[in-house]
């Protein structure tokens, strides 16, 4: 209610219309009296300098508490007061507008069922005056009707300047508001572009690592196997040669396959299937004993599905190359749960105790929640390293 008395009082024009509404209602008193004693205009004076005081300090109290009792306090002390100027003073002519102010405050902080009450008592008021004084309903029958429209008059002005004064204000919240949404949503799509690029660099970086660093580490291991035989044996050493070149072919196939899945065409990688025994032939070459498990009845999977267990592959042959010290590897797949895809990878390395893992398990781990799978890591010292995959499908 607070906010509908900034248009009432704003800047003391509420206080100032009171005060001379007041006034000329006063002096409408005086111009039609023709005998004024001394007394009387004392009274009259007094009454309308109550009258005012209580219109623009008691309205300024109540107007700012909640407490229903008071507001009808003050309006009946009012109403009592402005009746009591009218009935001394003549309840004819303008002087009757003396009642008008309160018409005005009332539509303003009273609840629509109370305010009718206030007016309905103003109005019944005015009219047993207005019959004490005149002695006759005549004159209530020629004045009231003018003072009833006059009400009505400041009650619609009233409310519908308090209303428009509403509406600006709620408007102007709603502005406020709206500017205060724009810049959120500003910064969260500013986070949003910051969470995109932050994604997009590290599938990036999982497709550099996972795809060319697999082939760079196998060309690295032919490499060094054909310096080993290069003095003893020829013949191995350019098998050796031809096979590194191989890699290298395999290598450039890949750097396009890795392209197309950042432009976001992971359908034309090919299928993990057919992939993993060229993938395992190249690690055999490097001296490593590989083994491919395929369980229950393969089905078709999903590009990003497919991709996921390509790099898998290529990533966890290159760790047991680097850092295993194995002999042997394997890596299965079970088809056999319809709901459910299980990979494992494991070799009989040195193993490790530490198994947060560097970038590479820290990417296979990154593609695998991406698609709502369980990555696990299973591993001691001296017994091996093992990767166990589970994927929705």
């Amino acid at each position: 209610m607070n906010r509908l008395n900034v248009f009432y009082k704003n800047e003391g024009i509420g206080d100032l219309a009171f005060a001379l509404v007041v006034l000329a209602a006063l002096f409408s008193t005086f111009s039609h009296v023709s005998e004024i004693s001394t007394l009387w205009m004392i009274t009259i004076i007094l009454l309308g300098i109550v009258y005012i005081g209580i219109g623009v300090y008691g309205y300024a109290y109540i107007s700012n508490r909640n407490n229903l009792w008071e507001k009808m306090v003050y309006f009946i002390l009012q109403i009592v007061i402005g009746n009591a100027i009218l009935f001394w003073g003549g309840a004819t002519g303008f002087n009757a507008m003396i009642l008008l102010p309160l018409v005005g405050q009332s539509a303003v902080i009273l609840e629509e069922n109370w305010r009718f009450f206030i007016n309905g008592l103003v109005a019944v008021s005015y009219t047993l005056v207005l019959r004490g004084y005149s002695g006759n309903w005549d004159s209530v029958l020629t004045n009231l009707p003018l003072f009833i429209a006059a009400q009505i008059f400041v009650l619609i002005f009233v409310r519908m300047a308090v209303s428009e004064d509403q509406a600006k204000r709620e408007i102007q919240q709603l502005a406020e508001h709206l500017t205060e949404a724009n810049q959120q949503l500003r910064q969260y799509a500013a986070q949003v572009e910051e969470l995109a690029i932050e994604r997009e660099r590290n599938r990036v970086a999982r497709e550099i690592h996972d795809g060319i660093g697999h082939h760079l580490t196998a060309l690295n291991m032919q490499i060094k196997a054909a310096q080993a035989v290069l003095p003893t044996d020829s013949q191995r050493c350019m098998e050796l040669l031809q096979n590194a070149e191989k890699i290298t072919q395999r290598a450039l196939l890949d750097v396009r396959q890795s392209v197309a899945a950042i432009r976001e065409n992971p359908s034309d990688t090919p299928s993990v299937l057919n992939q993993i025994p060229k993938i395992i032939k190249e690690a055999q070459t490097a001296g490593l004993i590989t083994q491919f498990k395929l369980v229950g009845h393969p089905r078709n999977l999903p590009p990003e599905m497919n991709l996921t267990l390509l790099r898998v592959v290529q990533e966890s042959i290159s760790n047991t190359l680097k850092h295993a010290q194995a002999t042997t590897y394997t890596f299965l797949i079970d088809f056999t749960n319809e709901h459910e895809i299980l990979v494992k990878a494991w070799d009989d390395g040195i193993g490790s105790e530490d198994i947060r893992g560097g970038f590479g398990l820290v990417g296979m781990r990154e593609r695998v929640n991406l698609l709502d799978g369980m990555f696990q890591i299973h591993s001691e010292r001296g017994k091996g390293f093992e990767i166990e995959i589970r994927l929705p499908g």
